[in-house]
């Protein structure tokens, strides 16, 4: 009995570990997949690096414009993170103990900010857009200049000039 059991378990094992083995030769050609780099050429990465650098700045425009907002209104940075991060993670015991007017000015701030993230959201499409690309481009490239480290050295010789 003992030797019949030990025996379908020894059954059990190499089942598990032939299966396990398949699993990981999937995984392992999944990653080869999500690593194979788009080809970039010259003209095209210049062309990013243009559109890079002015949706660089719009988002600082829009960084600094909130600031502003936020510092124009009745609640402090400091309580604005706070009240978004109890929001985002519902921190329901947070939240109560916040003022009626504390909270209508959050929802306030909250809803313009939400306004020109989506203005500046449709400002960047076009940007990219002028610059003969295309949002799903844009970021392949992205993930293709992180991927790659000659094409993050030429990325950065090009911002540079």
């Amino acid at each position: 009995m003992f030797i019949k059991t030990r025996i379908t378990a020894g059954i059990i094992m190499c089942l598990f570990l032939i299966s396990g083995g398949f699993v990981f030769a999937q995984n392992m050609q999944m990653q080869q997949q999500q690593q194979e780099v788009p080809e970039v050429s010259e003209e095209e990465l210049q062309d990013f690096v243009d559109a890079y650098e002015v949706v660089q700045e719009m988002q600082q425009a829009l960084n600094h414009d909130i600031s502003e907002l936020i510092d124009d209104s009745s609640i402090s940075q400091q309580e604005f993170q706070q009240l978004y991060q109890s929001q985002t993670t519902n921190n329901e015991a947070a939240l109560s103990e916040v003022s009626d007017s504390k909270r209508q000015a959050f929802e306030k701030l909250k809803s313009e900010i939400n306004g020109k993230q989506q203005e500046l959201q449709k400002d960047m499409v076009s940007e990219i857009e002028e610059y003969d690309l295309s949002v799903q481009r844009f970021n392949s490239i992205i993930a293709a200049i992180q991927q790659d480290s000659d094409l993050y050295k030429k990325f950065q010789e090009l911002q540079a000039n």
